[in-house]
C-alpha cells in the first residue's frame, strides 16, 4: 500500500475552478467524484480540496488544526474520491491534518 501521503494530493492544479463561485462565510462540506471536482474561484476563510483517493459510503473524514483540534467532521452517505471543506475556522496557508477513514495527511487550507 502506498504511503498515506499519495493518497492526499491537493487539487490546486487540477481542479477545475468555477471562477463565478465565492465562499465569505459559512462551513462547506462537499464530496463526490473527481472527474466533476470544482472549487471556489475565491475565498474568504480557507478551503481545503483534496483528492482521497476511491473511497467508500460511510467512510468518516475529519480535519484538524496544528493543536490537534478537530475543526470540521463528516461521514459521506455516498462513495467519494474528492473533499472540499470550508469554514471561518480555516486560515488560508495553516497547514491541517486530514484523516479519511484509516489514512492520514497533511495540506494547506
Amino acid at each position: 500500500m502506498p504511503p498515506a501521503g499519495e493518497y492526499f494530493k491537493a487539487l490546486s492544479s487540477r481542479m477545475l475552478t468555477n471562477t463565478s463561485a465565492v465562499i465569505s462565510g459559512g462551513t462547506f462540506i462537499g464530496t463526490g467524484a473527481a472527474g466533476m471536482a470544482q472549487t471556489f474561484g475565491s475565498a474568504q476563510q480557507g478551503v481545503v480540496a483534496v483528492r482521497a483517493g476511491s473511497q467508500a459510503a460511510g467512510t468518516a473524514i475529519a480535519l484538524q488544526d496544528s493543536d490537534g483540534r478537530t475543526v470540521l467532521t463528516c461521514t459521506p452517505s455516498l462513495p467519494f474520491d474528492v473533499i472540499i471543506l470550508s469554514s471561518p475556522e480555516l486560515i488560508q496557508g495553516e497547514t491541517y491534518t486530514i484523516t479519511v477513514g484509516s489514512l492520514s495527511g497533511e495540506c494547506t487550507a
